[in-house]
């Protein structure tokens, strides 16, 4: 780009990182690689250390109850309540996870 990162797009990168060293512990987990596991967690505690302090479910919840989210909305709705307003905050997943258990 050119341009130097926002605090969003620097997480977005860290989170996307997260996920690939997710997969590569659970790899190594399944072939019982006990080094690669030690290095992948570790890889992982560091790529945690960059991201700023993640909500709670409780507090997912609520957020998106104070901005609209309710019973019998349609999940793409809701996500596009949520997305930017929890962008950095929670990953993918809960905030997945919140809002079908808000909506259903």
């Amino acid at each position: 780009q050119g341009s130097p990162l926002t605090a969003l797009q620097e997480t977005e990168i860290v989170n996307r990182e997260i996920k690939q060293t997710h997969q590569a512990l659970e790899g190594a987990e399944k072939a019982e690689r006990a080094d690669l596991i030690e290095q992948e967690q570790a890889k992982l505690k560091l790529l945690e250390s960059f991201l700023p302090e993640q909500l709670s479910e409780e507090e997912v919840k609520q957020l998106l109850t104070d901005n609209g989210v309710v019973s019998g909305m349609a999940m793409g709705d809701a996500m596009k309540i949520a997305k930017p307003l929890l962008a950095g905050k929670t990953d993918g997943k809960t905030m997945s996870t919140v809002v079908k258990s808000l909506i259903s």
